[in-house]
């Protein structure tokens, strides 16, 4: 097989595999904000037009003109700033809730309340004697800082970008 064909049969295989894979993560997250394609693509054609993004911009400025007259003012920019970080805060509240209701009933007990903070404790407490240290939180957040590193260079990979150099160190 010639190189030219090897790489046309790779992308064959490889280009639909990816997209496949990127679907199937993407509905793993059903909380995450939908993306631009899903924003703006009204047809489902897998394409964005300049119909399409018009249309989106038309209807974006439609929302944040609270009073209808055709013009956006700052307050109007505030307003509707300060709405959405409010319904954000809400949702991330509720997920934040659902979490610690582990019994699924509507309420936290002290017990579920507390039980994040007794997960930390018992992680910090790396030598098990009921007692945190400082010395103890200092390696704990060392740990924490390589585990966002890696975190943030396994995403740099997925999005193709070079790891940043020089930071941290």
């Amino acid at each position: 097989m010639t190189l030219l064909r090897s790489l046309i049969v790779g992308a064959i295989v490889i280009v639909p595999t990816s997209a496949l894979m990127f679907a199937a993560a993407q509905q793993e997250r059903p909380d995450r904000p939908p993306s631009m394609l899903e924003r703006f693509d009204t047809d489902q054609n897998g394409e964005i037009s300049q119909a399409e993004r018009d249309a989106h911009n038309q209807a974006r400025f439609a929302e944040i003109d609270a009073n209808g007259d055709g013009a956006v003012s700052v307050e109007e920019m505030i307003a509707h700033r300060e709405q959405r970080r409010a319904e954000r805060r809400a949702q991330r509240a509720e997920r934040g809730f659902g979490r610690l209701d582990l019994d699924g009933d509507g309420v936290l007990s002290a017990e579920e309340f507390a039980q994040p903070s007794l997960q930390r404790f018992s992680r910090a407490d790396l030598d098990e004697n009921g007692v945190v240290t400082e010395t103890e939180l200092a390696i704990v957040r060392e740990q924490m800082r390589g585990r966002r590193g890696d975190r943030r260079l396994r995403r740099q990979g997925r999005r193709g970008q070079a790891p940043e150099s020089g930071r941290g160190s």
